[in-house]
């Protein structure tokens, strides 16, 4: 059966998660990605876990999870050499994926005139912390600070330490959004034909579109003067047992009784 995306090429410039992660996506459903590595080779190579915990850039098992079925060209495009390479790969490809600080094409000439003029109607995806334009775009961030400004650290009362998302939840998010605005870039792409088609993804952006209900529930919370974390629904989530652990999801009163019968403690039911 053929995919989804057979037949549509990309070429990827970036390293960390987000550029990855996005081309992965579009790569299990079918795309042809060639990834470019400096020389000093992708970032997330130093990454584990190694088998028999023997570090190996080769065989990173978060980069193999990344990178899975792309093509690989290691170019130096500081030089001539490298530039007239990707130059020529662009060429051919429909759609480009940059995970680089803002300016990063503009400085290697590959500006949007120049892009336009190597492929006319490619679409061009800018992943960046704070997007490509505005006062924050030229900001350094990390995936920490990105929780923090986005709101995400935000239902962690004042008084207690601070603590952040599990893995690196904002490249995922971000990631997951460039794969979407790439697709929604080539269906749309046929309403300007050779013209350049621009997609701008801000990591912040991305978190914040995550977090209304969360948001709105911790300053619930705080109002009837509970801790910004309280959950709306005290019967759910992992509660330790006697000889375990219960996870519980109660949805309804309804689900209560029924929980409280099948424990053999019906009195609890009216507490």
């Amino acid at each position: 059966m053929t995919a989804a995306l057979s037949g549509l090429r990309i070429v990827e410039i970036g390293s960390e998660i987000a550029g990855p992660y996005c081309t992965k996506l579009l790569v299990d459903l079918g795309a042809e990605v060639t990834k470019i590595e400096s020389p000093a080779g992708d970032s997330m190579r130093g990454w584990g876990p190694f088998p028999g915990g023997v570090p190996d850039p080769d065989c990173s098992g978060l980069f193999e999870y990344l990178n899975a079925g792309k093509h690989g060209a290691t170019l130096d495009l500081t030089c001539a050499g490298g530039l007239s390479r990707v130059r020529r790969l662009i060429a051919d490809a429909h759609v480009l994926v940059k995970a680089l600080p803002p300016g990063t094409l503009d400085h290697w000439g590959l500006d949007t005139n120049a892009l336009e003029a190597l492929s006319p109607g490619i679409v061009v995806v800018r992943i960046s912390d704070f997007g490509q334009y505005g006062p924050l775009c030229d900001r350094v961030a990390t995936p920490l600070t990105m929780q923090a400004a986005s709101g995400w650290v935000n239902r962690r009362d004042s008084d207690r330490p601070p603590v952040q998302a599990g893995a690196r939840i904002s490249e995922y998010v971000a990631g997951a959004y460039a794969s979407l605005g790439a697709l929604t870039a080539l269906r749309n792409r046929s309403a300007d034909p050779g013209r350049v088609v621009e997609v701008d993804v801000s990591v912040l952006e991305s978190l914040l579109s995550t977090l209304p209900y969360p948001m709105l529930m911790a300053e619930k919370m705080r109002s009837l003067g509970l801790p910004a974390n309280t959950r709306s629904a005290p019967m759910m989530g992992i509660v330790r047992a006697a000889d375990g652990w219960l996870g519980i999801n109660c949805l309804t009163g309804q689900h209560w009784f029924d929980t409280c019968a099948m424990l053999g403690l019906p009195e609890y039911a009216e507490q």
